[in-house]
């Protein structure tokens, strides 16, 4: 049960008369990989890293543990003492491997409420970058260990100060993981970010914005959640060095004017800073007067708290608030592009170990002996979430020093990548176990006309939450030709060998499940009546290529180095592209910006980011990989001479037969020019890819990690810039019309060059750092992007789920297996573990995102994610494959929900395996026992 503000004033000492109070909290900001490798930052205090004024995480929580020690006596003058810690990651190592009593002083501290958990995820994670459900993930692992070793410890409130930038719509996330508030120094503006904050028109920046209004606020997402945002204006170390009392008078010289109720907050701790001895003394002689300024001097009441006591005393006051929509970015954009590798990685293991859950769970429910397979997913979640922290993800922590090498570590390569790598190996194997233990248990249902042994069944999985149509890729095997199949789309002859011995053919299935198709040998089933749409032809020996559909039609011309001289949606008949302009183009930008942020974000910084006009690109081969019905690709190949170094690109274009996208693969290496002299010291450089329209683009409409947005940017410089988008964007005219929509695999970086192009960041290689910002390893590896553009003829608005539903399916096919039968359990030859039920006939612009094993103590045995776009109320039902028990509502991190909250839900069975609901946020998380 929530606090009220006089019990809070009373646990902390402060006096019901003070008018005002400044809450001074000590606690963590420990990097998971910031310049070193996590074993080193954990307890190698000799790295180079440790100078003095920090140290190594094992030495800060065993000082604070002698600090959460004593216990003043009640009733005593000395406040008590609280440590906050924001790093999971960190606390579970030193459980296993620090000082037994000071673990056992930690575990006391928690149950008494003095050693506090904030953010609690096991990193302080990056909230632009991230996929949205390793995001949460990064909590609920976090979450799962501290319910078992740290009894009494929750978390209420998240702490993200060193994140560079801000998802507009994060308060949609955490308001559905059951979070109240969240703390944040990184804006535009902030004194902190150097150059380039403030906006080109003259307007104010968001940092002065919130100080005039107010650093506390009521943060609103799209769909109406809400959290309390509170901007660290001081930055995230403010009181670190706090020695006396006119330490306490500057924080309150910078902080009280824009705190909007009767409370301060200064933050007490920087980058791996030991915890502040003394800050007791100093706030006992502030309050009684043995130091000037005071207490009474001034008014202030000072205490030693936590982030959590100050959102819960700040929320007591929450019609002081302004209530606001609030976007953190731009901040720093270049990491956008920095090591595209580890966004690549972290995605795909995150698919791959969501898949795993949800063929796991269908397991778990029909195999009386199924495999103990959650362990091994748990791990490699554990290894996943890591990839979440502000340097990870982002690509900003790998680093060395040329003249010591051994001293520093390349992260990059020592850690991040192997444990994303790894993780991903993890995800692949679990999910490919699950789909073929399934495949041993399915019971085929023959075609009766045609003879049995003349049908081979092949399992078509669906790991996304709807049910979807689409090709399906299966290998070809030497008895397993084929010249027709039957499934849920009918019978249809069109089978079409792939480059690589592997069969193409179209199939439908359901949500979180699958469906059975079956192959004939024996030509038994009725050809279709009408031929392809699709083709790839050329009329010029080659030179020029055109790829088309009913939908599409791209040309690919040698004249325009293999980029697209035409793309017209055949619907309109217009053509996407500006006349004369090449669509997919190959710009090469010299960036002298550094790992963090282009080179024309550095305001007056010396920088640059402009391209290079003596970089020179030649067309060398083309062919053509696949020619059939269903799936035409094109491979081209071009030289580029750069920086006075020869570089290979690969691009490829593919077309599906029903579908209203070109799709598009590149694979290369970034540029770099090395200094014979200092060869570390490279150039930097980014390599887009562009896309000229005829209409100017005003704004985009885009995915977030976990929602979507279309929030007009602010232009901080001049020249590029560009959003972290997620799974698509649409770029909008001024009339809010879609020019088309961008669908990606993982690249988070679209936007705008300075003519108004559009643009995506490929790769970016920018060792050098411009006032020693950033990291400065060079990226020389080879690097793959997949994106693909779509017509803007049908293409729907956001708010209907269309076009996150089709960029899901662009980078997570169906997945075709073998039946092989091989067990004495029988499952249905299709099965949906749960689905969104139809309304009125017609599928809901809702979809479910997770299927799982519950994870929090006290939860029913299987999760289930909802998403609805819609940013209003939805009533929706739900249908498992089973007959559902205590179905109920929970937050993200499965833990119960407000009496409130519940009753807004309003959970109803319907029959055994169905139940309504009313989704009133964008995230529905809920919980139920499943049984056949």
């Amino acid at each position: 049960m929530a606090q009220s503000e006089s019990s809070i004033r009373a646990e902390l000492g402060i006096p019901q008369s003070a008018e005002r109070v400044v809450i001074l909290s000590q606690s963590s900001h420990m990097d998971w990989d910031w310049l070193e490798t996590f074993p080193v930052l954990y307890d190698d205090s000799s790295a180079p890293y440790f100078n003095g004024s920090n140290a190594p995480a094992q030495d800060i929580l065993s000082q604070a543990a002698q600090l959460l020690a004593p216990s003043p006596p009640p009733g005593s003058a000395t406040p008590s003492y609280y440590y906050s810690l924001a790093e999971v990651g960190f606390l579970e190592r030193f459980f296993n491997l620090g000082p037994s009593g000071d673990v056992s002083t930690l575990v006391a501290a928690a149950k008494s409420g003095l050693f506090h958990l904030v953010g609690g995820g096991i990193t302080s994670p990056d909230s632009l970058l991230s996929h949205g459900e390793c995001f949460i993930r990064n909590s609920l692992v976090a979450q799962s260990w501290f319910q078992k070793n740290l009894p009494g410890a929750t978390v209420t409130n998240f702490w993200i100060p060193d994140d560079f930038g801000h998802d507009a719509q994060l308060p949609a996330t955490l308001e559905a993981m059951g979070l109240k508030g969240a703390a944040f120094e990184r804006i535009p503006g902030s004194p902190y970010q150097q150059t380039g904050s403030a906006p080109t028109n003259g307007d104010p920046s968001a940092a002065c914005q919130l100080q005039s209004a107010g650093i506390d606020f009521t943060w609103q997402a799209n769909d109406g959640s809400e959290i309390l945002g509170h901007y660290l204006i001081g930055g995230y170390g403010q009181g670190t060095d706090i020695s006396s009392g006119s330490d306490i008078q500057s924080y309150l010289d910078l902080n009280e004017p824009s705190s909007p109720t009767p409370y301060v907050f200064v933050p007490v701790g920087t980058d791996f800073s030991p915890p502040t001895q003394g800050l007791q003394g100093v706030v006992n002689a502030w309050n009684n007067g043995t130091t000037k300024p005071n207490y009474g001097s001034t008014g202030v009441y000072a205490a030693v708290a936590t982030f959590d006591h100050y959102v819960a005393l700040v929320q007591a006051h929450a019609s002081n608030l302004v209530k606001r929509l609030f976007a953190g970015i731009p901040v720093w954009l270049g990491n956008y592009g920095s090591r595209p590798a580890l966004k690549r990685w972290q995605y795909k293991s995150t698919r791959a170990l969501v898949g795993a859950e949800i063929f796991g769970s269908i397991n778990d429910l029909f195999d009386k002996t199924p495999p103990d397979w959650q362990p091994d997913v748990f791990n490699a979640w554990w290894l996943n979430v890591a990839s979440t922290h502000h340097d990870y993800v982002v690509g900003t922590a790998a680093d060395f020093d040329p003249q010591n090498y051994s001293g520093y570590m390349d992260v990059y390569g020592v850690e991040q990548l192997t444990r994303l790598l790894l993780a991903e190996n993890k995800g692949e194997l679990a999910r490919e176990a699950a789909m073929m233990r399934i495949c041993e248990t399915i019971k085929p249902v023959f075609n009766q006309v045609v003879a049995q042994n003349s049908e081979t069944p092949v399992a078509v999985f669906n790991q996304l939450g709807f049910e979807r149509a689409g090709l399906v890729e299966v290998p070809m095997g030497a008895d397993h030709g084929a010249l027709s199949v039957r499934n849920a789309l009918g019978a249809t002859g069109l089978i079409q060998p792939t480059h690589d011995g592997s069969m193409l053919f179209r199939a439908k299935a359901p949500a979180f499940g699958y469906a059975t198709s079956y192959l004939n040998g024996e030509g038994g089933y009725t050809w279709p009546s009408t031929a392809s749409s699709l083709s790839i032809t050329t009329k010029d020996g080659g030179k020029t290529w055109v790829l088309a559909n009913k939908y599409v039609k791209a040309t690919v011309a040698a004249s325009a180095n293999w980029g697209i001289t035409e793309l017209i949606d055949l619907t309109s008949g217009e053509n996407l592209l500006y006349p004369g302009k090449v669509g997919n183009d190959l710009i090469f930008y010299s960036d002298t910006g550094s790992i963090y942020r282009y080179g024309n974000e550095f305001t007056g910084a010396g920088t640059t980011m402009t391209i290079d006009a003596t970089a020179c690109l030649t067309a060398a081969g083309a062919m053509v990989v696949e020619d059939g019905p269903l799936r035409v690709t094109l491979d081209t190949r071009v030289s580029a001479k750069v920086g006075g170094r020869s570089y290979s690109y690969k691009r490829t274009y593919t077309l599906h037969e029903d579908e209203a996208l070109l799709r598009m693969g590149f694979s290369g290496t970034c540029p770099s020019y090395s200094d014979p002299a200092a060869p570390y010291n490279d150039h930097g450089y980014s390599v887009m890819t562009r896309f000229p329209l005829p209409v100017v683009i005003d704004h985009f409409a885009y995915g977030t990690p976990n929602h979507w947005d279309q929030t007009p940017w602010v232009q901080y410089w001049d020249g590029p810039q560009f959003l972290a988008t997620h799974n698509f964007a649409i770029p909008l005219d001024t009339s809010g019309a879609a020019l088309l929509a961008v669908y990606q695999d993982t690249m988070p970086s679209w936007g705008v060059d300075g003519n108004g192009a559009l643009i995506g960041n490929l790769l970016r290689n920018n060792p050098t750092s411009p006032n020693n910002l950033g990291a400065q390893a060079a990226d020389r590896g080879l690097h793959h992007q997949s994106y693909a553009i779509r017509m803007p003829s049908g293409l729907d608005a956001p708010e209907t789920g269309a076009p996150l539903m089709e960029a899901l399916s662009f980078h997570t096919p169906l997945t075709g297996r073998f039946v092989s039968n091989l067990s004495d359990e029988t499952l249905p030859d299709s099965y949906s573990l749960a689905t969104i039920d139809p309304v009125s006939g017609k599928a809901p612009p809702a979809l479910l995102t997770v299927a799982k094993p519950s994870w929090a103590q006290g939860a029913p045995g299987l999760i289930l994610r909802l998403y609805q776009p819609t940013n209003a109320p939805l009533p929706l039902s739900v249908t498992v494959g089973g007959t559902a028990s205590n179905v109920t509502g929970l937050t993200a991190l499965e833990n119960p929900l407000t009496a409130a909250q519940v009753a807004a839900l309003k959970i109803k069975s319907i029959s055994k395996s169905q139940f309504s609901l009313d989704t009133n946020r964008a995230i529905t998380t809920i919980g139920l026992d499943l049984a056949q």
